[in-house]
């Protein structure tokens, strides 16, 4: 089994200075700087860890989460230290779509590479003042010393306990200021369906304590496959942690529109399904993905450069059967393949028609991705019966029609069998809706 290097040196850590027992004891243990550095530890690719997905194994078996107490001390205890993001796939008529001036150059909004640089393009772009709805000028930003305070924490079970943080460093992507609040803003090249909560709340404490008077909103922006959404957050209960509530979310695209509902279904009348894909001469299965835009986002990430399995392991947090699942689905498309590196190991890099499709903009993009779906005969025959009956077809529907085409494979030929072609009319499902949404 692959592994990361966070398992192993987090089993490694836990089991040399016999925290599990401390853990299960009291709930909770604080660790220093000065014991990751007797064991030869890294601290940030220790302690950074935003999404749950990133959590190390050891921290699973135990069912425990890290949160800062200060620059050098941290704590690793059975609370919940993240915050959930709805999954985001609203019907293309409620995308908004901004445009950064003609005449800037140096920023391509088609190929956003760093956090920095989506929140520039959001600000040129009108996002930040249309999603706050107001006038805003950035002010704060950059690392900063979080002062001390105290708040509760809420642990496995329902207790709550009170935690100090002194000094600890926090990171403001970029704060956005009115006459009548200060926005603090989040953001994250990913896809990912939570976050750590420490990323706004820090932040949140340290200014409202500052600008006692100016109410501070706190903005989550993620940015993937050419969208970005932003979410923002209220603590209802200030020294609560785990209090923040979503109060309102918008996705956006920067400067191309999306196909109209005309287009996407001229496409599907004209599209004729495709025979199933082989390669060198077996049959590719089809695939088991249920998140279609999480397979468009990895063919971005391999687009950017090779990848080995670990590396997607650690950008996406998949367990080792997804980190076949999704490059599975990429190359059942014709997006990605696996080849081997200059030193033997064998990578993921994107085909030439992967290139040419995360070059266009995000209108042609959006046509060529459907017009792949579309030659998938029970993914155009579920998108078709969707379309007529306006709802979602029966899974058992689904399953029939999956059955019932050539697409139900294995790689010799033989027929899928019942539970594996079950499991994967989740994903005719999930990229139907794709398209059902594209065309809304």
């Amino acid at each position: 089994m692959l592994e990361r290097a966070v398992d192993t040196k987090w089993a490694r850590l836990i089991e040399e200075l016999e925290l599990a027992q401390v853990i299960e004891d009291q709930g909770y243990v604080d660790i220093s700087a000065e014991q990751f550095k007797s064991l030869d530890l890294e601290i940030r690719l220790m302690t950074k860890i935003d999404h749950s997905h990133q959590r190390p194994r050891v921290f699973e078996e135990l069912d425990v989460n890290i949160l800062t107490l200060g620059r050098s001390l941290w704590r690793v205890g059975r609370f919940e230290t993240q915050t959930h993001l709805p999954e985001f796939n609203p019907p293309s008529s409620q995308v908004k779509v901004k445009a950064i001036p003609n005449f800037v150059q140096s920023l391509d909004p088609s190929y956003l590479t760093s956090e920095a640089g989506v929140l520039n393009a959001a600000q040129l772009a009108g996002i930040v003042d249309d999603f706050l709805e107001g006038e805003y000028l950035q002010t704060v930003s950059g690392r900063m010393s979080s002062g001390d305070f105290s708040f509760q924490l809420a642990e496995r079970g329902g207790t709550t306990s009170e935690i100090f943080v002194s000094k600890a460093q926090i990171e403001i992507d970029a704060g956005y200021e009115s006459p009548s609040n200060l926005a603090l803003f989040e953001a994250k090249i990913s896809g990912a369906t939570d976050f750590c909560t420490r990323q706004l709340y820090y932040p949140f404490r340290v200014w409202s304590a500052r600008l006692p008077h100016k109410p501070v909103r706190t903005v989550y922006v993620s940015y993937a496959n050419q969208f970005l959404d932003l979410f923002e957050f209220e603590f209802k209960l200030p020294n609560l942690y785990s209090s923040s509530q979503l109060i309102r979310k918008q996705r956006y695209t920067l400067g191309s529109d999306l196909p109209s509902s005309e287009e996407v279904d001229r496409l599907s009348d004209r599209v004729t399904p495709a025979t199933p894909p082989r390669d060198r001469g077996k049959f590719i299965p089809f695939p088991q993905a249920d998140s279609f835009e999480r397979v468009m986002d990895l063919v971005g990430f391999i687009t950017a450069g090779p990848k080995s399995d670990v590396q997607i392991i650690e950008k996406y947090g998949f367990v080792r059967r997804q980190a076949d699942y999704y490059p599975n689905a990429a190359a059942y498309l014709g997006l990605v393949r696996k080849t081997p590196s200059y030193d033997g190991e064998k990578v993921w890099t994107s085909t030439p028609e992967g290139r040419r499709l995360m070059s266009l903009p995000m209108r042609e993009r959006s046509l060529a991705i459907a017009e792949l779906l579309f030659s998938v005969q029970p993914i155009a025959e579920t998108f078709q019966v969707w379309k007529r009956l306006g709802e979602q077809p029966s899974r058992d529907w689904v399953v029939q029609q999956l059955h019932s085409s050539p697409y139900a494979v294995q790689e010799n030929g033989e027929k899928l069998g019942a539970t594996t072609i079950s499991r994967r009319a989740s994903t005719v499902i999930s990229w139907a809706s794709w398209l059902v949404n594209l065309r809304s």
